[in-house]
């Protein structure tokens, strides 16, 4: 029933067509316009703008997630560690998939999450996880600093590899 539940409220939001545990395992497109993406309002847990000059050089996790979701909220505490440890060359941008906006900050100050988020509902948010192929949360998909599509299992690759997953990353980058 849960399951259900979850597939009727991430259908209704546009945003996801599958439950929380189903996931991407394929790479639907080989780059993204990262200065496009990038451009979109991002805004940090006070809701102020955050310019795309913060993300100049660094691999950026598009991390899928929503406060109602059990899984992001045990995810969520390794992604900050790894991101603090790694914030020179890797960062997170937050596409949530929570009920409102005063949710998604909520999440935000709760975790105290330091990477800036799409806007709540908007197009972008809607849109790259439909050219991202994501169908349930919690997804991140890695791309390189030039937009190349490096996994869609970032999430599984922090928690298997921890520290490592970086280096691994930064090899598919290399010609």
């Amino acid at each position: 029933m849960w399951k259900r539940l979850t597939q009727a409220f991430l259908s209704a939001n546009g945003l996801f067509l599958a439950g929380c545990f189903d996931r991407t395992e394929t790479i639907p497109v080989e780059k993204l316009d990262l200065q496009t993406v990038l451009a979109s309002p991002l805004l940090d847990a006070a809701g102020q703008a955050v310019s795309k000059d913060a993300f100049k050089g660094k691999y950026v996790g598009f991390y899928f997630s929503a406060s109602w979701c059990p899984p992001c909220r045990a995810f969520t505490p390794d992604l900050l560690a790894f991101r603090n440890a790694h914030s020179d060359a890797f960062e997170v941008v937050l596409v949530g998939a929570d009920r409102s906006a005063a949710e998604q900050a909520q999440y935000m100050h709760k975790y105290e999450m330091p990477w800036p988020a799409l806007a709540f509902g908007s197009k972008k948010s809607s849109e790259l996880s439909e050219t991202l192929g994501i169908r349930g949360i919690p997804a991140m998909v890695v791309v390189g600093p030039d937009g190349t599509v490096l996994s869609t299992k970032g999430r599984e690759e922090v928690q298997s590899l921890g520290a490592r997953a970086l280096e691994e990353w930064k090899k598919r980058q290399e010609p």
